[in-house]
């Protein structure tokens, strides 16, 4: 499904509200799946997002990811990215197109 995103934090560290109302979505489609990782040696629920560019994927992926809140426009998407071998805390804004 599609939804406009907003990444909720930097490297973990939480974005000031006013920056995220301001910060410019990416439109994307979002993708929720349980799979095995070989990375991490088990199954993981995982956030990915992808565009009509196969192979290409804009954000990293959430490991563990939850559905924290969801309301009839939105919802949040938390779990752990990997971003150049360190896991970091993100939390993803995802509005309906």
């Amino acid at each position: 499904m599609q939804f406009r995103v907003v990444q909720m934090r930097r490297r973990g560290v939480a974005v000031p509200k006013d920056q995220l109302r301001s910060a410019e979505p990416l439109t994307i489609d979002v993708l929720i799946e349980a799979s095995f990782y070989e990375d991490l040696g088990r199954y993981s629920r995982v956030a990915r997002c992808f565009t009509s560019n196969p192979g290409h994927e804009p954000l990293p992926r959430l490991f563990d990811a939850e559905i924290n809140s969801m309301a009839p426009l939105g919802m949040v998407i938390t779990g752990t990215e990997i971003v150049d071998g360190v896991a970091y805390a993100q939390s993803w804004w995802c509005r309906v197109e």
